[in-house]
């Protein structure tokens, strides 16, 4: 059973990525066409600021965190499924792990906002 699911899942991924393929415009459009009309201004640069990385750093820190949140949610339900100690032990464990990487990135100074 489980197979034939990933079997279906597989097929459907690749069956939306091959109908994107198909159906995405590929025309060879004119330089001027892709350009955006400012005014009548030639453009001076053709590609937008980057953004700092900083703003990629905390977006994963974020999601990180939101996800970990989500974790020690539900580790309260797995009081009733497991022994006492080996919950106990994952939850040390989830934590000491959070610790870490939240040691990591305050030395290598991704979260001071400067």
């Amino acid at each position: 059973m489980m197979m034939i699911i990933i079997i279906v899942g597989v097929i459907i991924g690749v069956g939306v990525l091959v109908t994107t393929i198909f159906l995405s415009k590929k025309d060879k459009e004119i330089y001027s066409s892709m350009i955006p009309f400012e005014c009548g201004y030639e453009v001076i640069r053709l590609f937008l600021p980057s953004y700092s990385l900083r703003f990629f750093y905390i977006l994963l820190i974020f999601l990180i965190f939101d996800v970990e949140i989500v974790i020690l949610l539900s580790l309260p339900v797995g009081i009733k499924f497991i022994n006492m100690v080996y919950w106990r032990s994952i939850l040390i464990l989830f934590i000491l792990i959070l610790v870490i990487g939240l040691v990591v990135e305050w030395i290598i100074g991704t979260i001071e906002w400067s």
